[in-house]
Parts: C-alpha cells; sequence; structure tokens
C-alpha cells in the first residue's frame, strides 16, 4: 500500500513537471517563520529554509509544538514541484519526512515522557510574492504519523500553516 501511494504521488508530480509550460525561469532561496494549528498538535512554530530551481525544490527545517496536550520538538525534509513556477506566485506539491519526539502527558517538565515520531508527509501550498521583499506562504499537511513508546502506533496528522519569509 506504501509503495502504491509513493508511486502515484511520483507520477503525479512528474506529469505535472513534464506538462507545465516554461514561462520564466525561477530560481529562488529563502529562509522563513511559519505558525500552524492542526490535530494532535494545535499549534506549532518553524523556522526553515526554501530553495527553488524552476520546477523543483527542496525545504528542511525544525520546529516545537508549544501548547496546550503536546510539547515536541521536530525537523523535517520535503521536495516540492512547482507545475508552474513564477516569482510572483505559484502552487507547490510536497513530499517528505517528518521527525521528532513528543509529549502529551506531562503535568510539569520534570514528568516528560517521550514519544518517537517518524512519518512521510504530503504538502500542498500556494506561495505568495506581495512585493519585492515580502514573500509568503500558506500549506496544508498531511502526515500519517506512527509513533514508538513501547510498540509502534498509528495516528494521522493534519496540519494548515502560514509562513513569511526573510
Amino acid at each position: 500500500m506504501k509503495k502504491t501511494l509513493l508511486s502515484l504521488t511520483v507520477g503525479i508530480c512528474s506529469m505535472f513537471t513534464a506538462q507545465a509550460e516554461e514561462k520564466e525561469k525561477v530560481q529562488q532561496s529563502f529562509g522563513y517563520f511559519n505558525y500552524g494549528f492542526g490535530l494532535p498538535e494545535l499549534i506549532d512554530a518553524n523556522v526553515g529554509y526554501r530553495f527553488q530551481r524552476n520546477h523543483q525544490g527542496f525545504d528542511i527545517g525544525v520546529g516545537v509544538n508549544p501548547l496546550v496536550f503536546v510539547y515536541g520538538a521536530h525537523a523535517y525534509a520535503n521536495y516540492l514541484i512547482y507545475p508552474s513556477p513564477s516569482k510572483d506566485g505559484q502552487a507547490y506539491i510536497g513530499l517528505g519526512v517528518y521527525g521528532g519526539t513528543f509529549d502529551h502527558h506531562r503535568k510539569k517538565f520534570s514528568d516528560f515522557e517521550p514519544h518517537n515520531v517518524a512519518s512521510a508527509a504530503f504538502t500542498l501550498g500556494k506561495e505568495f510574492q506581495r512585493n519585492e521583499t515580502d514573500k509568503r506562504f500558506v500549506q496544508v499537511s498531511v502526515l500519517p504519523v506512527s509513533y514508538a513508546k513501547e510498540k509502534f502506533r498509528f495516528a494521522p496528522a493534519i496540519k494548515v500553516s502560514y509562513g513569511f519569509g526573510f
């Protein structure tokens, strides 16, 4: 099932890349801060770096989940496909990995019992260029998260985030 889903995603991404018209050459890179909302983490904050060359890009970052039910830290990396590259604004599809540690039973800092997290990530997003120095984006990520304490368990996660380039 995992191989079928991966093959289907790669096929769709390559189809967009092969059929998109080459309107302009786009090469850019920028650092960013984004915050997101979702389940089960409720709120998370990330700092990352994104690089794009025409139809392909790469995104890496680290983040924390600071509030209410989940306390944790994570890192991620995504391969991005831009079907219609543009300097003004563009959509993208991403496939990547996500990993970290969290604890949802913490009552005080000394009670931290971490769970390790590993997951694939599927992302859909849109970048906006408001002016020469103001780059922003909005994205939705779906993660079929697996975490381990004594044995592996699975819990789906979804995140909606908004980012500011710098």
